[in-house]
C-alpha cells in the first residue's frame, strides 16, 4: 500500500497561533514559545554566495527524460521557529556566519529620531525560539533577477509561520536559489551569532508549499554547509543529521555527511533551474533539534492547502505534487525529442492534472516529439534524496508475482476539441531486477494501454489479437521488440513492447492495471505474444499516463490521474 502524504499547501497564509517547540523528548508534547514579531529580513546580495553550496547540475542539464517505451520511427509502441537580522543588517556570509555590520553613515547636523534603533543593533521581533535555539529570520536570493517576498519581517504577525515566495531566475551553472535563513543563536541586540552544536538526532520540521519546486534544508557554519532535499511534499518531516551532506542534490554520490560540526544558520532553500525561471511559495511553521518526527510542530489548522500548481516550460521540467488521494506524483513536461528548442511546449499543472498551454513542435513524420505525463516511480532526474521521484510511498519496484492489484484512473478531454496528432496512453516500465542505479528507460519490458489512438498511427510490432476484453473494454493487442532506433538512454533493443489499444476512445477509465499485466504474463506463457517474453519474474518500476504527441495538442488535459500499487511481501 502507498503511504499517504499530507496534501498540499496554502502559500502565504496568515496562521492563527504557531509556536516554537522545545527539543524535549516527550513524544510530541512541546514547550510552546512564541514567534516574536517584526524583525527585518535582509535579502541576499545578487550574485553573492549563498549560505550553502550551489546546486549541481545533472549530467546533462538540458536532457529531457527518455522517450516513452512504445515509440519507434515506424510507429509508437514539529514546532520550532526561525531567526532574523535587524533592519540594515548584513546578509549572512558564506558558511552561515553573519557578516560584520557596516557602520551607518551619519550627518552630525541631521535631526535625531529618539525612537530610531541604534545602528547595528537588531530590533526585537521577527525572532524565533525552539528549545535553546533563538535568533532572527531573514530571506535571501542569490542571483540577479530572482525575487523574494517579504523583503523584511518587520510586519510579521506573532504566532504565525514564516513564509517566502517569489521567483528564482534561471542560471546555466545552477548558481541560483532563494529561501529563509534562521540564525540559531543570536539574542536581540547581539552583534553576531554564536555557533551551536545540535544535541538531538535530527531536524523535525513542519512545512508547506504551493508549487512543485524542490525544497532543501541546510545547516551552515564556519566548517562548511550540509543540506538535505525533502522527499516529503509537505507536512511533518524528520531529517536525521547523518542525512545532511555536502552535495545533497546527488542521489547516488551524496558527499560528506554532517557530523555535528558547529553551525550558525539553518536555511530552507529553493534551488533554481538552468533553463527555466522557477516560481516558489513555501512556509515553515516551525522546527526542532529533535529525537524524532514525533517532536515536529503540530500542523496548524489550514496550513496544508489543497493545491500545488505551476507552469513547466523547460523541456525536461518536472514538479512534485500530491493528488486528492494524498499520494505523491511527478508531473513532467517531457519534450524529449532531440533538437527541440526550449519552451516549445508549456504545461500548467494543478496537483495531479495538467493542461497543455502551448505545443508548437511537429512535422517530423513518425517521430513522437513529446510525452507530457503524470507518473510514479524513480526514473530520470531524481533530484537529491530522490526528492523528484515518488520513492517515498509508491511501493516500487515490486516483482510482478507479488502484485495484488493496481487501481488507477486516467481521464482526458480528447473528444472535446483539442487539435493535433496524439494518443492517450499508459507507459508501464519493467526491469529484470530492482534497479540500483540511474535509469532513463525500461530495462526489461514495456506495457502500454492506449485509451485513444489517432488515425494513421500504430504501436510497435504486430497485431496478435484484435478483440481482447479486459476490465470492461475491448482492445487490439500488439506485440513486438522495441527496436534500436529510439532516442533513449540504456535499455535493450530486444525488450518486448506489449500494447493494448482501445478499439474505441475511452475518455475516463477507472480500472485495475494489474489485469493487463497478468493478461500479458499468461499470454506470454502460452506463446501468444508473437515470440515476446513477459514473465512474472519482472519488476514493475514506473507507471506514466499522458499523451504521445506527433504534432498539436494545445488544450489537451490530463485530469486527476491516480494509481495505487498494492502488494508485496
Amino acid at each position: 500500500m502507498r503511504i499517504a502524504i499530507i496534501p498540499s499547501l496554502t502559500g502565504l497564509l496568515v496562521m492563527a497561533t504557531i509556536s516554537a517547540c522545545s527539543s524535549s523528548d516527550d513524544g510530541g508534547g512541546s514547550d510552546l514559545s512564541e514567534f516574536n514579531p517584526g524583525a527585518t529580513t535582509t535579502p541576499g546580495v545578487p550574485g553573492a554566495p549563498a549560505p550553502g553550496a550551489p546546486a549541481a547540475p545533472p549530467a546533462d542539464p538540458n536532457a529531457a527524460p527518455a522517450a516513452p517505451g512504445g515509440v519507434t520511427p515506424a510507429g509508437t509502441e514539529g514546532q520550532g521557529t526561525p531567526p532574523l537580522a535587524a533592519p540594515g543588517a548584513p546578509a549572512p556570509a558564506p558558511g552561515g556566519a553573519a557578516a560584520p555590520a557596516a557602520p551607518a553613515p551619519t550627518d552630525p547636523a541631521a535631526p535625531v529620531d529618539p525612537a530610531a534603533p541604534v545602528p547595528g543593533t537588531p530590533v526585537p521581533g521577527g525572532f524565533f525560539t525552539s528549545g535553546v535555539w533563538t535568533g532572527p529570520v531573514t530571506t535571501s536570493v542569490r542571483n540577479v533577477g530572482s525575487t523574494v517576498t517579504p523583503q523584511s519581517f518587520a510586519d510579521h504577525v506573532e504566532g504565525t509561520p514564516f513564509c517566502a515566495s517569489g521567483n528564482v531566475a534561471l542560471e546555466p551553472a545552477y548558481e541560483n536559489d532563494a529561501g529563509l535563513n534562521f540564525t540559531l543563536s543570536q539574542a536581540a541586540g547581539a552583534a553576531a551569532p554564536t555557533a551551536v552544536v545540535p544535541t538531538g538526532n535530527g531536524i523535525a520540521v513542519t512545512f508547506s508549499r504551493s508549487t512543485g519546486a524542490a525544497l532543501r534544508v541546510e545547516l551552515s557554519g564556519a566548517d562548511g554547509s550540509w543540506c538535505h532535499e525533502f522527499d516529503e511534499v509537505q507536512g511533518q518531516a524528520f531529517v536525521p543529521y547523518a542525512e545532511f551532506t555536502t552535495t545533497c542534490w546527488d542521489s547516488y554520490v551524496p558527499g560528506q555527511a554532517y557530523n555535528k560540526e558547529p553551525v550558525t544558520v539553518l536555511s530552507f532553500e529553493v534551488p533554481g533551474r538552468a533553463v527555466q525561471d522557477l516560481a516558489y511559495d513555501f512556509c515553515v511553521a516551525g522546527f526542532a533539534d529533535a529525537a524524532g518526527i514525533e517532536q515536529a510542530p503540530a500542523i496548524p489548522e489550514g496550513f496544508i492547502a489543497q493545491q500545488l500548481s505551476g507552469t513547466l516550460s523547460e523541456n525536461a521540467g518536472r514538479a512534485i505534487v500530491t493528488g486528492a488521494d494524498g499520494n505523491k506524483y511527478v508531473v513532467s513536461n517531457n519534450a524529449w525529442a532531440l533538437n527541440l528548442p526550449q519552451g516549445v511546449q508549456v504545461i500548467n499543472y494543478v496537483n495531479n492534472s495538467f493542461t497543455i498551454m502551448q505545443q508548437s513542435a511537429g512535422g517530423q513524420g513518425d517521430q513522437v516529439l513529446t510525452f507530457p505525463y503524470v507518473s510514479i516511480g524513480r526514473n530520470g532526474a531524481e533530484g537529491g534524496n530522490f526528492s523528484q521521484t515518488t520513492t517515498l510511498n509508491d511501493n516500487l519496484p515490486i516483482q510482478v508475482s507479488q502484485i495484488q492489484s493496481i487501481p488507477t484512473r486516467f481521464a482526458h478531454n480528447i473528444n472535446q476539441g483539442a487539435q493535433g496528432d496524439f494518443n492517450a496512453t499508459y507507459d508501464v516500465w519493467f526491469a529484470p531486477s530492482a534497479p540500483t542505479a540511474h535509469y532513463e528507460t525500461a530495462l526489461g519490458a514495456f506495457l502500454m494501454v492506449w485509451t485513444h489512438i489517432p488515425n494513421g498511427r500504430q504501436p510497435i510490432g504486430q497485431v496478435v489479437n484484435n478483440n481482447v476484453t479486459i476490465e470492461g473494454q475491448s482492445f487490439t493487442l500488439w506485440a513486438g521488440p522495441r527496436g534500436a532506433g529510439l532516442q533513449a538512454t540504456g535499455g535493450d533493443a530486444n525488450s518486448p513492447v506489449i500494447s493494448y489499444v482501445a478499439n474505441a476512445t475511452i475518455n475516463d477509465y477507472d480500472f485495475d492495471l494489474n489485469a493487463f499485466i497478468q493478461d500479458a504474463v499468461n499470454r506470454s506463457a502460452q506463446g501468444q505474444l508473437a515470440g515476446q517474453q513477459f514473465g512474472a519474474n519482472l519488476f514493475l518500476t514506473d507507471v506514466f499516463a499522458g499523451f504521445e504527441i506527433w504534432s498539436g495538442g494545445q488544450g489537451l488535459q490530463l485530469q486527476n490521474f491516480s494509481i495505487d500499487v498494492q502488494g508485496g511481501q
